[in-house]
Formats: structure tokens, sequence, C-alpha cells
């Protein structure tokens, strides 16, 4: 265990948290299923938020950080309100200053390469009044409420569960040739004889396959996932819970998982852009803006597959209407996103300047640090 305390110790801010919100279930989960594989599950809070796997000296960790999964509780709050899912007697103002603190807060950590901007960030969200907590800590709005309970709980067990699939990938690439394994499941897993989304998904495959091996990785680890995660929800609930009160909390745990990502690393790369044309950076300008484009396409095709598929797996397994959609969709996040491009970005990126003329790497990183009370 030296080798992954010195990695912790390296990424760990917070080593004393205070989170207690759903940790025992949290927590509990990892330990139900590291039987099945050979890892080890690691507890983290980090600035780069998002659970991965390392592998040293031969053994194969998965990273779990409750950074992660504290703001993911904020974005489930917000979204279900949006919704009309939960009623927690919040405003739309309200709601989106919910939103918009998760997105000032989240890219305090996820800016932590440009330091200036990432301190620029984590001031901006204390100058809002530091709205969801400065770090651990969880608003108390709808605390108890089941489907917000529900959505967390198995929205972090999907993406688990993703990260486990990359270590099965590993295997099927081994004994079934990768790409053709994962093609030769989905046949298995989806009725191909009557559905026209069944062959969009494979001819979207083979378009991948030509493109970008990991894409197509990326993929697979959600289809395990999701397959998974409709057993255990079965498990759980059985025949105390309607077919489709099953459906709309697994569609919703998984496109939930996912659309928060995609907020999160859209964001970074729009902020890393404006950052870099502001300081007339063109040729590291022009990099983002072919990530940003190349990104893009991978969530979009990501967020199609997955809903495509998650919905077709979903419904068969429940006998679901497979014409009706179980998820109630929002644009709420990407509205607020760009509006605070327009609105924030002259007084955001003016700062992170200044903090560069003003300050050296040390003292912005330390700074924010102590905005945040990440020491």
């Amino acid at each position: 265990m030296v080798e992954i305390n010195k990695y912790l110790n390296r990424y760990t801010l917070l080593h004393k948290p205070t989170y207690t919100r759903l940790r025992e279930i949290i927590e509990g989960f990892p330990q139900v299923i590291k039987g099945k594989y050979e890892s080890r599950f690691v507890e983290i809070y980090s600035a780069s938020i998002f659970p991965r796997i390392i592998k040293l000296n031969g053994e194969q960790y998965i990273i779990i950080d409750h950074h992660f999964e504290n703001l993911f509780a904020h974005y489930s709050l917000a979204y279900l309100c949006e919704v009309g899912r939960i009623n927690a007697n919040i405003d739309n103002e309200y709601l989106r200053h919910i939103m918009k603190s998760l997105i000032l807060l989240s890219q305090a950590s996820l800016q932590e390469e440009i330091p200036s901007l990432a301190l620029s960030f984590a001031q901006e969200y204390v100058n809002s009044g530091a709205f969801l907590g400065r770090y651990d800590s969880l608003l108390n709005l709808s605390g108890k409420d089941e489907a917000l309970n529900e959505v967390e709980i198995f929205s972090n067990m999907f993406t688990i569960l993703h990260e486990i699939g990359h270590l099965r990938y590993n295997d099927l690439q081994e004994n079934e040739n990768g790409f053709l394994g994962f093609r030769e499941m989905l046949k298995k897993t989806v009725e191909f004889d009557s559905s026209e989304s069944s062959q969009d998904i494979i001819n979207m495959l083979i378009a991948l396959k030509a493109d970008n091996k990991t894409d197509t990785e990326e993929l697979y680890c959600d289809l395990v996932a999701v397959l998974e995660l409709t057993d255990v929800i079965e498990k759980v609930f059985g025949s105390t819970m309607s077919s489709r009160e099953k459906a709309t909390i697994t569609i919703e745990a998984v496109m939930l998982s996912i659309g928060f990502q995609a907020l999160l690393i859209q964001n970074n790369l729009y902020w890393k852009l404006m950052y870099y044309q502001r300081k007339g950076l063109n040729e590291k300008a022009g990099k983002v803006q072919g990530m940003i484009e190349k990104k893009f396409n991978q969530l979009q095709i990501r967020g199609s597959f997955m809903y495509t598929l998650a919905h077709g797996i979903i419904c068969r397994k429940h006998k679901m209407d497979y014409t009706k959609s179980y998820f109630l969709r929002s644009s709420a996040f990407d509205d607020v996103s760009f509006e605070m491009f327009q609105l924030y970005a002259d007084r955001i990126l003016n700062r992170a300047l200044w903090y560069e003329q003003n300050y050296s790497i040390e003292k912005m990183k330390e700074t924010r640090n102590k905005l945040l009370k990440w020491s």
C-alpha cells in the first residue's frame, strides 16, 4: 500500500472530510461487488474530481472521488427540481443560483493547470456567497427525498460499474478481439431483427472503430454498467416498485451521470478556450477548439448511444412500451453555462490576468485552497 498512499498524499486535498450524506450506502457498494473483480477501492477528495482506475506495482485501484459525488448531489437536486420530479419549493432564480454555483465550484477544481483561472473561479464562487459550501458540505434541501436519494445512489453505482468495465474490456480484447466481441455482445443484448435503432448502433460502432478505439471502449463500459445496474435495481426493488418506476430510476441514473460529466468537461474546455483567446495564445486556443469539436462529437455519440441502448434494454426487461420516453430532458444547465460565458467572462478572465501579474504560481494555488478551505 506504500505506492497508493503516495498517490493519495499527492492528490488528496481534504484528509478529514465531513461528507456524511449517503456515505454508508456509497461506501458499502464497492464492498458488495469487490469479490467479483481483482481491484481495490480507494476513496479520495481531489481537484481532478472524476473517478478513475490506476495501476501501481501490478495492483489495480478504482479511485472513488467524493468531491465528484458531492457536486453530483447538487447537480441531481437541481436537475430533478427543474424537470418537476421532486418538489423542494425552490423558485427558478434560486435554482439557477445552484446551477451557477455548481459550475463555479467545479471549475475552481478542474482549471487547476491554469492556477490563475482556478483562483479566479474560486474567488467568484466565494464572492457569490459560496452557496454550496466550501468543499465537502452539502445543501440540506430535499435531503431525504427518495427520488433524489435513489438517483444519487444508483448514478454513483453506474459510474463505478463503468470504471470496472475498463478492466473487463481488457479481457474482452484478449479473448474476443475487442471491437468484434463488443459487437457480438450487442447482438445478444438488443433485438436486431426489427429495430432500426439497433442497426444505427452497429453503424455508429463501425464509424468509431475507424476513428478512435478508445471511444468504443467507453461505450462498451457504458453498456456493461447499464446491464449490471438494471439487475441491481431489480434486486433492490423487485415487486415493491412498479415497472415504470424502476425504468425511470434506471434511465435517470444513467443519463444524469453522463450529463453531469459532459457539463463539467464542456465548461472546462470553453473557459480554457476563452482564457487562451484573451491572452492571445492562438496556437493553444486552436488546439482547445479542436478538442471542443472532438469532445462535442464524442459526447453526442455517447449520449445518443446510451439513451437508445439503455432505453431498449430497460423497456425489454420491464416489458415497457418502447415508443414512450421515461427520461425528462432539460437544457437548463446548458442555458446557464452560455449565460455565464456571456456575463461572467470579462470579470473572471480579467481577474485571472491580474493574478498572473501580481501573484506567484504558488501563491495562487495557496490562495485558492484557503478560499475553499482545502488546506
